[in-house]
């Protein structure tokens, strides 16, 4: 059975979340454009979303609608080769509605797993936990017992989901990055028992919804979150190695701006811990801990911040909430100080002393989002990284010394079997996390 006959009974598991939201949309939209081939006119496509929560897939129900009115408006030119046999769509209103009403028509919403019965693909989507992802594939996997399973973990072994949920190889990872509509990287991890056919309609899926696709070694947290995770410990204890020096959240400060404006990022190691969540951050390091024996995987600071229940993470709106930095929007404004136990704002001069020890870090004019498209980019990176390595400001040190280590941990994941190429890693950091450049490089040669 090939992918486009197994398209035709679809079910997402957890799909009120973000991600699973986000993936339902993929698939409602590739549907449309299968219904649409003449010969498929008269098959009946059916895409099941299945949560706990009926308001939270009335949610998601909203979610689609609203990203494919968008999508369709658009690309009102490009829907027309779509609709080329329908002469009863004449204007660019009725094109538009016609894509929604056709996504929409093939999404049926349950509470109830077992309305999973008879679908073909099975996207599993529900949050972090170990068990949890377990008990829900051994469920759905004796109600499909011929269906293939895809499995959106950032962390957790493929293998070990397979047999505990005793699969029988028919389970494969399928790593979208969030949010899944907009970013391209697709992160594939078949484990050594996935079918061989599994895998051939997992890179043909990843190809239709326009994605970059990156198979991983199934090693717990795969390329992009195991190569960031070790990046972020290397932060969180260089962090430890500035307290003295600047504070706690002095030291939080010094780290965050070496690793945006030292290493040119979009947002600092201490920014994106707060956007992706330090719940999802501490459920990954309790899984790595687990399944790789010769590495340590905490972090006090991450534990302080647990206790005091400042978790960062995002709100259903997008807005960032608070962690290691205090947010208006997405805007930081403030930052957690341990001792006053309050949020401190970056505007009030206290940490000028920070900044005048570390910098200069850059040039200016090298910020990320100045040299986005920049046509001269690796030249101006090469000149970045070159004043970085001459200079003997404590913030360039860090910068460079961050640079290195960031580097070395790449190469451990492609020795390990992790990664299969520098150009796979590579690929990761600069497709999924936008970084200008990927971490196995010669500007740490400079």
């Amino acid at each position: 059975m090939g992918i486009d006959e197994r398209f035709e009974q679809i079910t997402v598991l957890g799909a009120a979340g973000k991600m699973g939201s986000g993936i339902s949309l993929l698939l409602a939209q590739e549907i449309v454009r299968l219904k649409n081939i003449p010969e498929n006119q008269k098959k009946p496509y059916r895409l099941n979303l299945i949560d706990v929560r009926q308001e939270g897939l009335d949610g998601a129900l909203n979610y689609v609608r609203t990203q494919c009115t968008r999508k369709a408006e658009s690309n009102v030119d490009r829907l027309r080769t779509l609709y080329y046999n329908r002469e009863d769509l004449k204007t660019d209103d009725q094109i538009v509605r016609a894509f929604v009403d056709d996504a929409l028509s093939v999404i049926c919403t349950h509470t109830d797993i077992q309305q999973a019965a008879d679908s073909r693909l099975v996207f599993e989507v529900v949050p972090e936990d170990e068990q949890l992802k377990i008990d829900t594939l051994r469920t759905v996997g004796d109600i499909c017992p011929s269906s293939y399973f895809f499995s959106n973990t950032s962390s957790i072994p493929i293998g070990f989901l397979d047999q505990e949920a005793g699969l029988g190889g028919r389970l494969i990872g399928s790593h979208f990055f969030n949010p899944p509509a907009v970013q391209k990287l697709f992160e594939l991890i078949p484990s050594s028992a996935t079918r061989p056919e599994l895998t051939e309609i997992a890179q043909d899926l990843g190809r239709r919804l326009g994605k970059t696709v990156v198979f991983s070694g199934d090693v717990a947290g795969f390329i992009g979150t195991g190569h960031f995770v070790r990046e972020a410990l290397y932060a969180l204890d260089q962090a430890g190695n500035l307290r003295d020096r600047f504070g706690v959240h002095g030291a939080i400060y010094a780290l965050n701006k070496i690793s945006q404006e030292g290493l040119i990022r979009p947002m600092g190691t201490f920014q994106l811990l707060d956007y992706i969540g330090l719940d999802v951050i501490l459920s990954v390091l309790r899984v790595m801990a687990k399944h790789i024996d010769r590495e340590t995987y905490r972090s006090d600071l991450i534990d302080q911040m647990s206790s005091k229940k400042l978790m960062g993470g995002q709100r259903a709106d997008g807005s960032q909430k608070d962690g290691f930095f205090q947010y208006e929007g997405r805007r930081t404004v403030g930052i957690y100080t341990f001792d006053q136990e309050a949020y401190l704002p970056l505007d009030c001069g206290s940490l000028g002393p920070v900044d005048q020890a570390l910098d200069p870090i850059s040039e200016v004019g090298t910020s990320w989002k100045s040299l986005l498209g920049d046509p001269d980019l690796d030249q101006k990176l090469r000149n970045h990284f070159a004043c970085l390595a001459a200079s003997d400001s404590p913030g360039a040190r860090l910068a460079m010394a961050y640079l290195i280590e960031s580097s070395r941990i790449a190469q451990e994941l492609i020795f390990e079997g992790i990664a299969k190429s520098s150009e796979d890693i590579n690929t990761v950091l600069i497709t999924g996390f936008h970084h200008l450049y990927g971490p196995i490089n010669e500007y740490t040669a400079s």
